[in-house]
């Protein structure tokens, strides 16, 4: 849960905010410092979910965890909104458009469309990145099973490799040994 009821005698209704670290008080129809998470009648809701700015596959080694399956690639993706307000920021267009009364274009993809876009792309991982992750904290999570369950079909068709044929066997048949 993201939010928490809070009780302020100015702003019955009001929420606070607990997924990153300001834990904002937001009356109702406020929103964050973030830009993104909005108190709609005493709940806390994301103006963000499964809306994407930028969506590509990244060589791994751009990421924090490059030493993590070195010489693939991350699909990387990203919403508006951010907590921070670095003057230094190379993606600010995503992360301060709000506080500029902006709006940046964005696709929207479902879970299962981000796993998807992820494997058509040959990434072995999916990133949340080019804004502050905790903005976005609850679009990771969903696409996690359909990612795990694609990554483990993977590994099963790598392991069953038809050496001679170089194609891929079918889970529960016989693949010959070389």
């Amino acid at each position: 849960m993201l939010g928490e009821p809070f009780d302020d005698p100015v702003a019955p209704g009001s929420v606070r905010c607990v997924a990153c670290a300001h834990r904002c008080v937001l009356r109702p129809s406020r929103v964050g410092i973030c830009g993104v998470r909005q108190n709609r009648g005493g709940w806390l809701y994301t103006l963000v979910y499964g809306e994407v700015v930028a969506a590509k596959a990244e060589p791994i080694e751009k990421k924090p965890f490059f030493h993590f399956m070195p010489g693939s690639y991350a699909y990387s993706i990203g919403t508006q909104g951010c907590n921070f307000h670095c003057a230094f920021c190379q993606n600010w267009e995503m992360s301060q458009a709000h506080r500029e009364g902006l709006v940046p274009e964005s696709r929207h993809f479902t879970p299962e469309a981000v796993v998807e876009q992820a494997v058509a792309a040959g990434a072995r991982s999916i990133a949340y990145t080019y804004v502050e992750p905790t903005v976005s904290s609850s679009l990771p999570w969903t696409p996690c099973p359909g990612a795990r369950r694609r990554a483990a079909q993977r590994l099963r068709d790598e392991r069953l490799r038809d050496v001679r044929g170089d194609r891929a066997c079918r889970a529960g048949s016989r693949c010959r040994e070389h």
